[in-house]
């Protein structure tokens, strides 16, 4: 139990919720979800499941593909950082020795194995091709000879595929990938790279000091802040546009849309002001929060309109 209590401290409980969580909006965007219509599947079939719950088993497999994936590549980042968690995070499962790297690296392999294996069981091509990218493009972000987790910006953007994958794992494992699908797992998959590129504002000592090339490092905190102010305002945009095209214009779904634009904006602005490690933390939990809320709005409104 003390084993598993540490794996799942490295895999990052609440970043593995939300990864599961943004499989299962993409399975909500697509317009077939829960559909009776929703085409007879190999284990449908063989176990006699009415339409709307194999949709719903669609759903949830795809989340629990996503949350495999990214177990195995957050305890596999998190072997491979812990030299710099040494510094800036000493309380990390691998720095203080708890876990032995190879131990967590068997475990790290098997959710991946797993997860592959359901995609056999059930999925199809592209559910392959994306979950093999997923997994490549995971575990390269800390492993070398790439180690995205070095390159600044495209670090951030590794992160923010990550999240579009997910949705859009969603999505294909209904009926398949809309326009509208795939542009809105674009626009949320932005906004996750820029609350990831808060997290780098935390410790840029400890990245400096291993030589992790973080965008912070590369054009100062402020322009960081700016550029991600800029992030977040064009993937807001393109979600809004992305919202009335599909629901038209309601105006109170639209008025509460803007708030947690408003409230991603100001917890950016106090950093801009504060550039403290200790303010840093908190802007990056309260990105993460407000993260989550304007995903379920943004998928809510979908759904109901």
């Amino acid at each position: 139990m003390a084993k598993l209590r540490l794996l799942l401290a490295m895999g990052k409980p609440r970043i593995l919720m939300l990864m599961c969580g943004l499989a299962l909006a993409g399975a909500v965007l697509s317009p077939d979800f829960l559909s009776p219509a929703f085409p007879e599947t190999r284990l449908g079939r063989l176990l006699q499941s009415p339409p709307r719950i194999w949709s719903l088993a669609h759903a949830v497999g795809a989340a629990l593909v996503v949350g495999l994936l990214w177990v195995g590549t957050a305890i596999i980042a998190e072997i491979a950082d812990r030299s710099v968690n040494a510094i800036g995070d000493p309380g990390r499962p691998a720095p203080d020795c708890r876990m032995r790297p190879t131990v967590a690296l068997r475990w790290a392999l098997g959710a991946q194995a797993l997860a592959f294996l359901l995609v056999l069981a059930e999925g199809s091509r592209q559910a392959m091709t994306l979950a093999l990218i997923g997994a490549g493009l995971g575990n390269a972000y800390s492993l070398p000879p790439l180690r995205f987790r070095g390159l600044g910006t495209a670090a951030h953007l590794i992160v923010g595929g990550g999240a579009t994958l997910a949705i859009t794992g969603g999505l294909i494992a209904q009926t398949g990938a809309t326009e509208v699908g795939l542009l809105s797992a674009g626009a949320l998959g932005v906004l996750a790279a820029a609350v990831s590129l808060i997290k780098e504002f935390q410790e840029p000592d400890a990245d400096r000091a291993a030589g992790v090339r973080t965008l912070p490092i590369l054009v100062g905190i402020r322009a960081a802040v700016y550029i991600n102010m800029a992030a977040v305002v064009g993937a807001y945009l393109l979600a809004l546009f992305l919202l009335i095209h599909t629901i038209g214009v309601h105006e109170k779904v639209i008025a509460v849309f803007f708030l947690p634009l408003g409230a991603n904006l100001s917890v950016l602005h106090r950093l801009a002001a504060d550039r403290s490690p200790e303010t840093a933390r908190r802007a990056y939990d309260h990105a993460v929060i407000i993260y989550m809320g304007v995903t379920a709005l943004y998928v809510g409104a979908q759904a109901i309109y």
